[in-house]
């Protein structure tokens, strides 16, 4: 009879929720960086407990918004119910796995904008809506070759060209505002050797 009651004891014990449980999230504080689970498979919701990330860093670091619903691992520090923190998230029959290779690690927004660095050293990235990247000094690229396809490019500054080979332009043209290098005609020309005056539209 004891051995039963210690037993059922134990039992209880390991159901108080002081031990690593799974649970799904309730509520967000993006602000706090806090959130609110509801142990399973009872439904007790926890108070605001921390949200464990990947980096942190005094408002700095690297760190995934969680979306309601999401499925968790809440441990407690020492056993204390009060002291609980989400330590892990996991995938289920709702937020499905990614497809990911061994070896790539993707990152994936719900919109399908995508980074993925592949196994073999390539590094993909892909945006669904308009891509923006600035610097407070300088852009630096540097590449054996540099490939720009599928629409115009523009710019709203001076395009400097430092390299001997100059600007090739092959099947196309290049126009000063509507001046073109190919089909313009020149004003004053004078017969010989002489020098022609500037470009006419």
């Amino acid at each position: 009879m004891i051995d039963n009651f210690m037993n059922a004891a134990r039992q209880r014990l390991g159901d108080d929720g002081t031990g690593p449980r799974t649970g799904t999230i309730t509520g967000y504080d993006p602000v706090n960086g806090v959130v609110k689970v509801a142990i399973q498979p009872e439904g007790r919701e926890t108070n605001w407990i921390k949200l464990d990330c990947p980096g942190v860093g005094n408002g700095w670091g690297v760190q995934i918004g969680p979306q309601i619903g999401d499925e968790v691992t809440v441990s407690f520090e020492s056993g204390d119910p009060n002291l609980g923190k989400v330590t892990a998230r996991h995938t289920n029959s709702l937020n499905l796995p990614m497809p990911v290779p061994s070896g790539d690690i993707w990152m994936v927004h719900e919109s399908g904008s995508r980074l993925k660095f592949n196994a073999d050293g390539t590094v993909t990235l892909h945006t669904v809506a308009a891509l923006g990247v600035h610097s407070d000094t300088v852009i630096n690229y540097d590449s054996p070759q540099h490939n720009f396809t599928g629409g115009p490019i523009t710019m709203d500054h001076t395009l400097t060209v430092t390299d001997s080979t100059g600007i090739v332009v092959a099947g196309g043209d290049v126009k000063a505002d509507t001046i073109s290098l190919k089909t313009h005609r020149t004003s004053g020309v004078t017969p010989g050797g002489g020098t022609s005056s500037v470009p006419v539209a």
